[in-house]
């Protein structure tokens, strides 16, 4: 029995039918070069390997009278076909037939009694790659823990790696009712000593961001379509840029990459907005996730906060607006160092597992969000890639699409990963609020242009 943290359970807790809060990824390969079908090779390989990672074959089980956080349990019955679809697209097998098929599979709700969990190959694209759609809860681990799992699944070589012989800590299948309440008990009667022992540094850090705020009070972010109650329809594009040229760019402004992708989704949105007739004069601010995982963590668990980072839509020339993205994302570092022991690993009280979800639900159903003063308007998240070739079941990924998680009151999340020398773009929004998302993915690149040949001439 392993009980799920605080930053884990949050995720269970804050979705709703609207807001699902599982994320995951658009994989493209090249199909093997032997002629092997790509399904029934990559069943055997994922057969495999479900032992070894334990998202794959655990569930959750909520704690007798909703005590403290869910934990989870074994599941030793995992039905494949289940959890393993196999899709063909009809001819002629587009990309826009890819992602739109995307945005019907990926919204549903996961089974909550089952590993949460789901993958789909999709085959017929005209290319003749082969797509992999993949779902996991966000519950179950972070983006980078994520990236952790790739040793397992993919390898250097067309030839899998060997697998360690090491298999996952037992779990039970069913822990009972009072040695789970017994549990609950002696976790929630350590809090206020965990609390006690929290208290310095937290202190500490609470002055920090005293004085922090006192030099430069924060400000709302502006009103925009995005700050909405969202829909449980989804809009998916997809967009590459070369890593090696974002690099150059950012080396000549003395920026960083993640530096140069928020300057990017601001030039987007601000023409994208100004397309509307609905630019704020206001900069809009990005939540941008941050990992608190410390260098070599790959535990499977959430480490993760995030700093609010204005995006220079205020700012027309492509030059100020990085130089602007990047003083104010050094400010929200900054801001976020000063956080980081404020923020709370393991927190437990008695019925929160009944009462927060409620109050997601009441936020949703009465659109309360629209009516709040907003902290942000869009996501905007850098996971870093893999920078060398890497292989699964003998195909070779050649693309990596996020698709993350949009909330209530932020109908947009741009998250960016990559394979080699692609930074990988996936802009997941509300149907309802961004029907065009495709607008603002062109815009990107567009952006990028405009922001190169700016560079070029200084």
């Amino acid at each position: 029995m392993k009980r799920l943290g605080m930053m884990d359970a949050a995720f269970l807790y804050m979705e709703t039918t609207n807001a699902p809060t599982h994320a995951g990824a658009l994989q493209l390969f090249e199909p093997p070069s032997d002629g092997r079908d790509f399904f029934e090779t990559f069943r055997l390989h994922l057969e495999e390997r479900i032992p070894l990672l334990p998202h794959l074959h655990q569930h959750l089980h909520e704690t007798p009278l909703d005590l403290d956080h869910p934990v989870w349990v074994a599941n030793d019955d995992i039905d494949l076909s289940y959890h393993l679809r196999r899709e063909r697209l009809e001819p002629p097998g587009t990309v826009e037939q890819l992602t739109q098929l995307c945005e019907r599979l990926y919204p549903p709700l996961l089974d909550r009694t089952r590993p949460l969990w789901e993958y789909t190959v999709i085959e017929g694209l005209a290319s003749g790659q082969v797509a992999l759609l993949m779902k996991a809860h966000h519950a179950c681990m972070d983006g980078m823990a994520a990236q952790a799992t790739f040793e397992l699944f993919f390898s250097a070589t067309p030839d899998p790696a060997p697998l360690p012989a090491l298999r996952s800590a037992h779990l039970e299948t069913d822990p009972g009712f009072f040695p789970m309440l017994r549990d609950a008990y002696a976790h929630l009667a350590e809090q206020p000593r965990r609390t006690l022992r929290a208290l310095p540094e937290a202190a500490r850090s609470l002055a920090r961001l005293g004085e922090r705020f006192l030099e430069a009070p924060p400000e709302a972010a502006p009103r925009t379509r995005f700050d909405v109650s969202v829909s449980e329809q989804r809009r998916f594009a997809v967009t590459t840029l070369s890593l090696g040229r974002v690099r150059a760019v950012a080396k000549r402004r003395g920026a960083t990459v993640n530096d140069v992708v928020m300057a990017l989704c601001g030039a987007a949105l601000r023409r994208y907005l100004d397309g509307h007739a609905e630019l704020p004069e206001a900069s809009l601010v990005a939540f941008a996730p941050v990992s608190l995982r410390p260098k070599g963590d790959g535990g499977a668990n959430n480490q993760v906060f995030g700093m609010m980072a204005p995006l220079g839509t205020d700012v027309a020339d492509p030059l100020a607006r990085l130089d602007a993205v990047r003083e104010g994302t050094a400010r929200a570092k900054a801001l976020v160092e000063d956080m980081r022991e404020f923020v709370p690993a393991d927190f437990a009280m008695p019925g929160v597992a009944a009462l927060i979800p409620g109050f997601f639900r009441l936020m949703s159903d009465l659109h309360l969000q629209e009516r709040m003063p907003q902290m942000y308007n869009v996501t905007v998240s850098n996971v870093p890639g893999i920078r060398h070739p890497i292989y699964m079941s003998g195909a070779r990924l050649v693309a990596e699409y996020p698709m993350s998680i949009v909330l209530d009151g932020s109908a947009l999340n741009i998250t960016v990963m990559g394979i080699e020398d692609a930074l990988d773009f996936g802009l997941v929004a509300c149907a309802k609020a961004v029907p065009d998302v495709d607008v603002i993915r062109d815009l990107l690149s567009d952006a990028f242009g405009e922001l190169e040949r700016a560079v070029a001439n200084t």
